[in-house]
């Protein structure tokens, strides 16, 4: 750091404001004790104390960050006065002291005529609202900071309050907000380095997926946390970490083995003679327990649990821990909040639980739905209505977790007494489908026919995201439902098979809606007309688009309208494809081909029989696994790792990309055979920028279908600011722009300053062509600053050949800074 080599106090604490601001704690903690005994002006001595808040807290050196504190309060200029007492309050409120901490917050209140301490004190206010568990006050007082001072925030100062917000819709109940808020405050310690990144955003952001039931990146946050924090030697790191790792065995289904994990990590405990995380292991240890019917032990390990350790899960998991350790009176008792205790009350009373009851399980996640069945199923077997029971099988299943879901499925005879009953029905008879459909569990799935003109409704039921269509009589029979499995897809199949449309009501093939894909500019319709062209082809299919510009949906409409519609879609992110596991994903393997490999596992090609397997972003897969893709498109064959000899594969398949594959063919990063095997049919997704009013069509879907129930208006202003925008993440920044607005709005309509977007200069400084260059001086100049000067990691962020980033740097005389 170039401040290194300066003595002066200002320099001193600037240096140590800047380590805060990376995130490199562990050397702002060194750097503010050179100016321990410095005499510092009345501004320099808030902002080191600050610092110090900041620094020690996260150490829990509060002796330490107090000294500052003191030495803060004494300052006598009013603004600054009052921002000691604010800082005080935080103090206060990192060492858990309610009393001191509203002391202070009431001698602060004239804070709100300084804008710079006003912020600063709703924040305080939010803080308390955390410690008392409020998290509806966490909400209204974090949220009016970001709405009402967030352009005066510096980048860290943001990023803590998103963390603290999440955590407050976390409280709340809102996983699925609280994840989006960690998002954001990972995105906004994109710069930051060392423990805060670590601790703040990528522990909090892990954990929260884990709580959903979502594994996507976790494991690769907790590979990076993990070695993050074996290079630090942070022992309290290293223990959150474990409680990461045991959650997540929890959601894979392996309660052995994160019971193992669980001892293992407070034998460690033990032997450091620490207690940091130990009541929340002891719990994650009597959950495994619990699942793995030990329940003697897992009484045992509850009893040494403290009680503030329990709100570390669900409201719906406490009386579950509890009956699964076989003490039913203290789970009774822990069933007193969350929207599953009147269903847990029922259960464990032994009273009936009526139907309505049960819907309550519409209130929560579908994997805290799922969870729940399980639970109740291991506490009252048989307890559960069919249609939940294989509603959870298929949320478990999807989530990796085959021991849980196996444990649900002993026992399931009803969709076979239901088929048995219906073919002894005429067949075509729409009463007969729908009873079908109830017989077996599945009374929530829609099944309708149309041609694009009218609909026939065949089945009414409220239905689902999960959705299987077949083309039929010139139409499309569509089913939807909250999850689909291997029955329901039978029932598909025998309703596709029996029922006809009305002679009357049969239309063309060409009235069938592009449904799905929002938009009227003609660039978008023109690659709909491909995609609808091309779909009816059993050919492979290359979708080239700018990241969040719709390639997985385009996919899906390729199956919507093809002959394989009644098959699989299964959608693969190759760049999320470990290399060590690539091809025994996609490929198979057989029993004792590597270590780990217990069993015969079927690859991704060959569960997808039938159907369509969706590769995205292509260009990501690894080198040896591209040779085994071009056997499978040129012959429809594949070889399961350690196996000799191939197997047939009956698959459709498309791939994606937003990478230059041209030029990775010239680097020899593609394949030069695969890529002209995958390119039969080529379309090209035109970016949001390009597609006119189509911004405002796709804001008003989204408004409607994602945000909720609640009804949202865009002002004029706020139209024009989505127009002017060049949305370089397309429409997935769409998405999440309006996501942040919704939560930023009090009343209905969104205005302008709701939007996170940057304004457009007033008028360019140069030429169109001057304009043109700088623009792409910044892009490739910002590109290589996030790589570290890494001219092929540049390239791969730009979407470009490293051939052609070569080129620009000499072209645009960029200077790399060594």
């Amino acid at each position: 750091m170039a401040l290194r080599g300066l003595r002066s106090p200002a320099a001193r604490v600037l240096r140590v404001w800047c380590l805060n601001q990376l995130g490199e704690l562990g050397a702002a903690s060194r750097a503010i004790e050179r100016v321990e005994h410095e005499t510092l002006r009345p501004y320099l001595l808030i902002v080191l104390a600050e610092a110090a808040v900041r620094i020690y807290g996260n150490y829990g050196q509060h002796g330490k960050s107090a000294q500052w504190v003191r030495r803060a309060l004494k300052v006598s200029d009013e603004e600054l006065a009052h921002r000691a007492r604010v800082l005080a309050a935080v103090a206060a409120w990192d060492r858990h002291d309610i009393e001191e901490m509203d002391k202070y917050l009431e001698d602060s209140r004239g804070a709100s005529k300084f804008p710079e301490v006003a912020w600063r004190w709703q924040h305080a206010c939010g803080l308390r609202a955390m410690l008392a568990g409020d998290g509806e006050g966490v909400i209204n007082h974090i949220g009016g900071v970001l709405a009402e001072h967030r352009r005066r925030l510096r980048r860290f100062e943001a990023a803590a309050l998103w963390n603290e917000l999440a955590i407050g819709r976390a409280m709340h109940g809102n996983l699925a907000g609280a994840e989006r808020g960690f998002s954001h405050a990972h995105r906004l310690l994109g710069e930051s380095q060392g423990d805060r990144k670590t601790a703040l955003a990528l522990f909090n952001l892990a954990e929260i997926r884990l709580r959903r039931g979502r594994t996507r990146g976790v494991r690769e946050i907790l590979e990076q946390t993990t070695a993050d924090n074996i290079l630090r030697r942070n022992r309290r790191g290293k223990a959150q970490d474990e409680e990461l790792w045991i959650r997540f065995e929890l959601v894979q289904g392996r309660p052995a083995a994160a019971f193992e994990r669980a001892r293992a990590a407070l034998a460690e405990l033990d032997r450091q003679g620490l207690d940091w995380r130990r009541g929340v292991l002891q719990l994650l240890s009597a959950r495994a327990l619990g699942w793995m019917g030990r329940s003697a032990d897992a009484l045992a390990m509850l009893e040494a649990v403290p009680s503030e350790t329990w709100t570390e899960i669900e409201p719906e998991e406490r009386p579950a821990v509890w009956a699964l350790a076989g003490d039913r009176e203290r789970a009774l008792g822990a069933a007193r909040s969350g929207p599953l205790a009147p269903l847990w009350r029922a259960l464990l009373s032994g009273a009936e639980v009526s139907a309505a009851t049960w819907e309550s399980l519409a209130e929560v996640e579908a994997y805290r739905a799922a969870r729940f069945v399980l639970d109740a199923e291991l506490t009252e077997p048989g307890c559960t209505p069919p249609i939940w029971r294989r509603r959870a099988i298929a949320r478990l299943r999807r989530v990796g977790a085959m021991q849980l879901a196996e444990l649900l499925e002993v026992g399931e005879t009803g969709p076979w007494e239901a088929l048995e009953t219906y073919l002894r029905e005429a067949p075509g008879n729409r009463e007969a489908f729908a009873r079908l459909l109830a017989r077996a569990g599945y009374q929530e799935v829609e099944i309708e026919w149309t041609d694009g003109s009218q609909m026939i409704s065949v089945v009414a039921g409220a239905g689902g995201a999960d959705e299987l269509s077949a083309p039929l009589a010139g139409g499309q029979l569509i089913l939807r439902a909250p999850s689909i499995d291997c029955t329901l897809r039978s029932f598909f199949q025998l309703i596709l098979q029996d029922f006809t449309p009305p002679s009357d009501s049969i239309a063309s093939e060409e009235t069938r809606p592009a449904g799905g894909i929002v938009g009227e500019s003609p660039v978008l319709k023109e690659a709909l007309e491909r995609l609808s062209r091309f779909a009816r082809r059993d050919m492979a299919v290359l979708i080239l688009g700018e990241t969040g510009t719709g390639k997985e949906l385009a996919a899906r409409h390729i199956h919507a309208l093809s002959s394989r519609a009644a098959g699989t879609f299964v959608a693969i992110n190759c760049a999320e494809l470990p290399e060590s596991l690539a091809l025994s994903d996609l490929f198979g393997h057989v029993r004792g081909s590597f270590t780990g490999a217990d069993r015969d596992r079927a690859g991704i090609f060959e569960t997808a029989r039938g159907g369509i397997v969706f590769l995205d972003e292509i260009g990501d897969l690894p080198m040896p696994a591209q040779g085994k893709l071009l056997r499978v498109l040129q012959e429809g064959e594949v070889r399961r790792v350690g196996e000799s000899l191939p197997r047939r594969v009956d698959v459709r398949v498309l791939a994606a990309s937003h990478r230059d594959l041209e030029g990775m063919v010239e680097e020899g990063t593609l394949r030069r055979d695969l890529f002209y095997r995958l390119k039969v049919g080529l379309v090209e997704l035109p970016p949001l920028r390009k597609r006119g009013r189509d911004v405002l069509l796709l804001a008003k879907h989204f408004l409607i279908r994602e945000v909720g129930p609640r009804r949202m208006k865009l002002a004029e202003d706020a139209c024009a600011r989505l127009l002017d925008h060049s949305w370089p993440g397309n429409v997935r920044e769409l998405k999440n722009v309006l996501a942040v607005a919704v939560a930023l709005v009090d009343g209905d309509t969104i205005h302008a300053k709701h939007l996170e977007l940057p304004y457009r200069s007033a008028a360019p400084s140069g030429g169109y062509h001057e304009s043109v260059e700088n623009f792409r001086r910044q892009l490739v100049q910002e590109a290589l600053t996030a790589c570290d000067g890494n001219r092929a990691e540049a390239a791969r962020r730009l979407g470009i050949s490293r051939q052609a980033l070569s080129y620009l740097v000499r072209k645009l005389r960029i200077v790399l800074s060594r």
